[in-house]
């Protein structure tokens, strides 16, 4: 059965041609379209878990200062520290730290080379950087310099990949006031709009480095304990307003006390809501679309076979081996569509064929990609059963 379905599928080659090419439309319109959904709403999934009832906000804060906070559940912040650089350059690089957290829903997209990697490279940190005017550039290493409490401590930086313009970023900067979401704390970076040179690199990098930076956080949400104390909560502000102001520089922490974390949280959750009611009918719409091309294609298959299936059972087949074949031929499609269509969302996020939407090629967005490819072998097995049991052999060999 399997060779005769070989045979039959390379018997209506064109038709499966098509058919191929109409799924893998399908497959790369709705992975496009779900990423889209995913970036346009990543940073207020990586936000919520920060956004308690008991917290506060802090635009900018050392690291010193942050660690004398009493009850403290977790922070988000964005983790700045400098780098200089050497080698005829000699300017300082604006450096972001990314956590696990950041990498999972916040990790920049790349324009060429790949994302930073575990390395135990003793004195090479590994690291993206922007556009810049010094001419570095992904695989180039350059000897540079963090600044540390202690001095400034040597180190090779190796260049890992370029990030891509015009994407949010966990990034000092962002709109901040006191009527703000969760979305205006990140940076839709551009080195030609900012002019600023960003080198990110990661925690595990920091760490294996074996240098500890002078860190300072900005656009920090500090979450306290559900449980903390009245008397915790009065220390922590004092802790917050006596760093206010640092004699050695004058900004070592501004505090802005007007930022209520509930109100970022309700105009941040309406922000999200409003993407969602944007995207998830263009989502269904689609979807739509895709069962609809689904259903005409298995009609047209059957209505195509059923003479030839016919044929096959006075030869001696059962009249139940035309969905069998059915859904051979159908399953030949669906792999191929499927490999077409993610052979093109790789080439598209090489060279952005299709616009500046990432096409997040997950996991889960495989199995969206199966669950397509076997509804599409479902619904052709049912409308062939169906053609097979509503009619017999005679009956379709007349009509035709």
């Amino acid at each position: 059965m399997l060779r005769l379905g070989i045979k039959e599928y390379f018997r209506n080659f064109w038709f499966n041609f098509f058919t191929v090419v109409i799924l893998a439309v399908m497959i790369i319109s709705s992975t496009i379209l779900i990423s889209t959904l995913t970036i346009q709403t990543k940073t207020y999934r990586y936000a919520k878990g920060y956004i308690g009832k008991n917290g506060e906000f802090i635009s900018f804060a050392k690291e010193k200062y942050i660690n004398e906070l009493k009850d403290v559940d977790k922070i988000m912040a964005i983790s700045e520290i400098s780098i200089e650089c050497f080698d005829n350059i000699h300017s300082v690089l604006s450096t972001s730290i990314y956590n696990e957290r950041m990498q999972k829903y916040m990790k920049p997209i790349l324009s060429e080379g790949r994302w930073v990697e575990e390395s135990n490279d003793s004195g090479v940190l590994h690291g993206v950087i922007s556009d810049n005017p010094y001419g570095i550039k992904t695989g180039d290493t350059i000897n540079a310099a963090i600044v540390t409490p202690d001095g400034e401590k040597n180190i090779k930086i190796h260049i890992c990949g370029k990030i891509m313009e015009g994407q949010k970023l966990c990034v000092t900067g962002g709109k901040l006031n006191t009527d703000m979401s969760i979305n205006d704390l990140f940076t839709v970076y551009s080195y030609e709009q900012l002019q600023v040179v960003k080198l990110i690199t990661t925690q595990s990098q920091i760490k294996n480095s074996g240098i500890k930076p002078d860190i300072g956080y900005s656009n920090v949400i500090v979450k306290y304990k559900d449980n903390i104390s009245k008397d915790s909560m009065d220390y922590n502000q004092d802790v917050v307003m006596e760093n206010g102001l640092d004699a050695s520089n004058g900004y070592d922490l501004a505090f802005d006390k007007e930022v209520s974390l509930k109100r970022m949280k309700k105009l941040s959750d309406r922000e999200e809501k409003n993407i969602y009611a944007k995207y998830i009918p263009l989502i269904s719409v689609d979807f739509i679309l895709i069962c609809l091309c689904i259903m005409g294609m298995s009609a047209v298959k059957t209505a195509r076979s059923s003479k030839y299936y016919g044929k096959l059972f006075i030869c001696g087949m059962k009249w139940s081996g035309g969905t069998i074949l059915t859904i051979i031929e159908m399953s030949i499609n669906s792999v191929l569509a499927m490999i077409l269509g993610i052979v093109m969302l790789i080439i598209h996020n090489e060279y952005m064929l299709f616009g500046k939407i990432f096409a997040n090629i997950s996991f889960i967005q495989v199995i969206i990609m199966m669950c397509m490819c076997i509804l599409t072998i479902i619904a052709s097995a049912i409308m062939a059963a169906n053609v097979m049991r509503d009619n017999t052999p005679i009956d379709i060999l007349r009509e035709n």
